[in-house]
């Protein structure tokens, strides 16, 4: 700025501001203010650090205060546009109803005729939302009923019901010990399991949150916790690579004394659940991507669980006991050679016994984004695929599973409970959700991916359902939902291929009654998605090249 008017600053230069001191200064709160605004031009509103919302006349004389609402430290003040509500014979402030945002995530309406309250109780105002004030990294879906808890990072436990969208219930740990990372439903909704990043593991009843039983075996954070299919076992890892194992003991006490009452099976008697810790191993010498308990055809259970270390570890839970611990069932399959796998599943079961279209395989996916499929029994690879190309590598695979639960009458004893249908859930490490259908033959029509969170994705969960998917973002402090729908998954993939030759009646052609020609052309329709994929896609140079390499030539 120059000398002139421009540069001058209410009549006075730089120069002469520079020399101008507080004549007065007045403390209008405890701490640093956020808000600082005026309403109606008849009252300053302040509010901050101190979590309370204060309003002064223009000559900073005190109108009104709220100081009970404790909901934290306060960033935000909004004021209806609906004029007040006046009654000059009860109150003489009066501003337009205020909705108030707090760092803590709380967002609470306040009217003014709440500062004639006597108790303190009565002046809190009215809680609209509860959100979550620091970043998540564990959610859980119920295995029967619309609710799904979150952990923050502020050491708190949401129980919310998604369905109705209400808050259920609320723990509160001491994020100084004890932040949630990562937490799970045990299939029979008996019990939560949550690991926090002090490797602290706490046991929790569903319908209070409070602790059924805590264990201290671990030093580094724990980063992925999981549940045995009959709900007997559960096993975590934690960021030091190790893999524990818990198994849940059932005793049975007589509550009639003697030996007599002990043996009678129909004595009165309660059941006594306790987890017991039977150990942990070292199974990796990188982070661990996935840890995944699975359920094989003979009924078996089964827990396996891939690494940055590439490779692929499957544990003898039958062998493993408090006195041998945790045991292998054989030594770690490297299951890469270049690439890193980043998640793994169970295959979804396509049939049961003689239906079975193949045996048990395990689906890893890997930072070059492929989609492999291995031999439970052998580990060896069965198939490799491409794999949803959305943004990111894939993070998180989830089977999608259907809501009817076993007919005893119908179904086998050593059948899984829940079958699982023919579609994976996956998210990727920043931004991409999807879904991808089954078999897994690398069309790319067969999968999709959308933008659900601004940055990186921390955890997803499928509802009890699978009408529901549920994404936390992690830094975002953000927990969304999304409605599934995998009709749209079989159209886009109906449409990839030409429609079939109809004979005379309507129906398609069988392959065995075509001719030679028809049947190669039947053969290059169903390449078509693949052929795509090719520079040139079907009709170019790449595709040309492999014909000309693969195809006899015609004999001169």
């Amino acid at each position: 700025m120059d000398g002139g008017d421009n540069g001058s600053i209410a009549d006075g230069t730089v120069e002469e501001l520079a020399e101008r001191s507080a004549v007065k200064m007045i403390h209008l709160g405890e701490g640093a203010l956020n808000v600082v605004t005026t309403v109606d031009d008849k009252y300053i509103c302040l509010a901050g650090e101190d979590g309370a919302v204060r309003f002064y006349d223009l000559q900073f004389r005190l109108e009104a205060w709220f100081e009970d609402l404790e909901a934290g430290p306060i960033t935000s003040v909004s004021f209806s546009a609906a004029a007040p509500n006046v009654d000059p014979s009860r109150l003489d402030f009066s501003v337009p109803d205020i909705v108030v945002g707090t760092r803590n995530a709380y967002i609470v309406g306040l009217e003014a005729i709440v500062f004639e309250e006597v108790e303190p109780e009565a002046r809190r105002g009215t809680l609209l939302v509860q959100g979550m004030s620091d970043e998540v990294h564990g959610i859980a879906t119920h295995p029967s009923q619309p609710y799904v808890v979150i952990a923050s990072y502020s050491g708190a436990l949401y129980l919310w019901d998604y369905n109705q969208k209400v808050l259920v219930m609320v723990r509160q740990f001491d994020a100084s010990r004890l932040r949630p990372r990562c937490v799970a439903y045990e299939p029979n909704a008996n019990y939560i399991a949550i690991g926090f990043t002090s490797g602290i593991v706490k046991v929790l009843d569903p319908s209070t949150l409070e602790d059924v039983a805590t264990f201290k075996n671990a030093k580094e954070p724990i980063v992925d916790i999981s549940f045995s299919p009959l709900g007997d076992m559960f096993a975590t890892a934690d960021a030091d690579h190790h893999v524990a194992v818990w198994k849940l003991s059932l005793e049975r006490i007589v509550e009639e004394e003697g030996p007599e009452a002990e043996a009678d099976p129909m004595a009165e008697a309660t059941i006594k659940a306790t987890w017991i810790y039977l150990g942990r191993h070292r199974s990796h010498w990188r982070p661990i991507t996935a840890l995944e308990f699975g359920l094989r055809d003979d009924g078996r259970q089964t827990l396996v669980s891939v690494g940055e270390d590439r490779c692929l570890v499957e544990y003898d839970l039958d062998e493993s006991s408090v006195g041998s611990g945790v045991v292998l069932k054989e030594p770690p399959k490297r299951i890469e050679v270049s690439a890193v796998p980043t998640a793994a599943t169970w295959h979804p079961l396509l049939g049961t016994g003689a239906n079975r279209d193949f045996e048990d395989r395990v689906v890893t996916a890997n930072s070059e984004y492929k989609l492999m499929q291995w031999n439970a029994d052998n580990k060896s690879c069965r198939r490799t695929t491409l794999g949803p190309t959305f943004g990111q590598p894939i993070n998180k695979l989830l089977p999608l599973v259907k809501p009817s639960p076993r007919d005893p009458d119908t179904d086998a004893a050593d059948s899984i409970p829940h079958p699982r249908l023919g579609y994976l859930a996956y998210s990727t490490c920043e931004k991409v959700v999807g879904l991808c259908k089954m078999p897994l033959d690398g069309n790319p029509n067969k999968a999709m991916g959308l933008i659900a969170h601004p940055g990186p994705i921390s955890c997803i969960a499928v509802s009890h359902d699978s009408q529901t998917l549920v994404t936390a973002g992690g830094t975002d402090a953000t927990v969304n939902l999304w409605q599934i729908n995998t009709e749209v998954l079989d159209a886009a993939e109906a449409g990839s291929y030409p429609e079939p030759r109809l004979n005379e009646a309507g129906e398609a052609v069988a392959e065995d009654e075509m001719t030679p020609k028809e049947r190669a052309e039947a053969t290059r329709t169903r390449m078509a998605p693949f052929l795509a994929l090719l520079e040139g896609g079907e009709g170019g140079e790449a595709v040309g090249s492999l014909e000309g390499e693969l195809l006899p030539r015609p004999s001169s």
